[in-house]
């Protein structure tokens, strides 16, 4: 049986892991540029959440789900925290109140999912819907209604999105319209899709 799916999130985390890595050595010859430690933060974040996304999906029993889904969301709540941050600071934006607004709502989404039995996304989690992929490997779900806090880091993207685009604007305003427009494209393709 080929574990593509499994097999997919190794080679993503290990790249994150690398770029993490990467950025640190970066940071570390040039601490005047915050922005590389902000981006190692970010892709540290994203390979040890694809390692939990892993045992998420590939648990046997509810509370083993819970536990690594309640982890990843963690994980992915400061990922976005540092998102913020890093469009502030590549951007040159002025405006900060955003990025303390989502570090905020974001810090308390995270409290929360881990305050909560199941997460701020799920009131409770019944069951694992198991679906097999076209190549036969098998990945769970948790099934179960949803929680009316998990609103809050949904406003915090949302906010981040909004953040991204006006970002984007005020550097083509400021005479950088090439790098506008890369990063802005860049941003909205990764948060879009």
């Amino acid at each position: 049986m080929t574990h593509l799916f499994t097999n997919a999130y190794i080679v993503v985390g290990s790249i994150c892991g690398a770029v993490s890595l990467l950025h640190l050595l970066i940071f570390v010859r040039r601490r005047e540029e915050k922005i590389h430690a902000v981006f190692a933060f970010m892709a540290l974040c994203c390979a040890v959440a694809t390692v939990m996304d892993i045992r998420m999906h590939t648990a046997t029993t509810v509370s083993d789900f819970v536990r690594f889904y309640k982890t990843t969301n963690t994980i992915q709540a400061f990922l976005w925290v540092a998102f913020a941050w890093f469009i502030q600071l590549y951007s040159g934006s002025h405006r900060r109140w955003p990025v303390f607004l989502v570090s905020g709502l974001y810090t308390l989404a995270a409290v929360l999912n881990l305050t909560f039995s199941h997460g701020i996304l799920f009131k409770r989690i019944d069951d694992l819907n198991r679906v097999t992929l076209p190549w036969g490997e098998q990945i769970a779900f948790g099934v179960g209604p949803s929680n009316p806090w998990r609103l809050l880091p949904d406003l915090a993207w949302f906010i981040v999105l909004g953040y991204a685009l006006f970002a984007s604007i005020g550097l083509a305003r400021r005479g950088n319209r090439r790098r506008a427009w890369f990063f802005g494209l860049s941003i909205f393709a990764c948060l879009g899709i």
